[in-house]
Formats: C-alpha cells, structure tokens, sequence
C-alpha cells in the first residue's frame, strides 16, 4: 500500500483553455492485490497515460490491476473495462489511414460474454 493519503492514483481531465479542472476519478484498485477490501475505489498507482478519441472516450490501462478502460470524456463515468493478460504500462495508441479511415475501439457496452478488448468501430472522416 502507498504511503501518500489516497487516492492512489487518478484520472483528471483538464480545460486547456482556462487550465481549470473538469473532473477528477480514482484510476485504479488495489483491493484485489492487496486483499484488503477497504482499498476499493482509491486508486492505484499509475503508470503510463490515456488517450482521447474523436469519439468522446478516453482509454487508460495504467494501473496496478491489470485493467484497460474507457471513461466518458465529458463526465469521467467509466463505461468499459477488460482484463489485460500483463499490466499496461504505456499510453495506448490510435491510428488513421491515408484512405481517411479512423479505426477507434467501440463506444458500445461489450456483449455478454464476449471478449471485446479487440473491439474497433470504423468511422469515416472527411479532409483529413
């Protein structure tokens, strides 16, 4: 367990016209490394950085826990998360084609069952 007063690690998003803060949320937990349930929601430490979508998510797998998530870029609610075989420890990526196709992981809820950390939705875009 940390030694600094919690959260342990968190997620904030930043107006970078007026530099004011827009939300702040425990990124992380530690309750199941730790075994000790009164950890949950405090965060963990954090490793790496998110990265925002054109479609109005912000991905982040950096925490202690082995999570990759995806929280609304306008409130800072989680809406996604999937298990990660290791911890991810870097800032996750995006990629455009010359063809001016956006491949993004998908805004939709994962289905029952299903393994949708490989998920992408196909989104076009014009004058890139």
């Amino acid at each position: 367990v940390p030694c600094t007063p919690p959260p342990f690690g968190t997620l904030v998003a930043i107006q970078l016209g007026t530099g004011r803060k827009l939300w702040e949320v425990p990124l992380g937990d530690m309750s199941g490394l730790a075994k000790v349930p009164a950890l949950r929601g405090l965060g963990s430490p954090n490793l790496g950085g998110p990265i925002a979508t054109a479609g109005g998510l912000v991905f982040v797998a950096a925490t202690v826990d082995r999570q990759l998530r995806a929280f609304d870029i306008d409130t800072g609610r989680e809406v996604w998360s999937a298990p990660l075989p290791a911890g991810g420890k870097a800032t996750a990526m995006a990629a455009a084609s010359a063809a001016t196709t956006l491949w993004s992981p998908s805004r939709s809820p994962p289905s029952p069952g299903g393994n949708e950390a490989g998920t992408v939705t196909r989104v076009q875009e014009s004058g890139m």
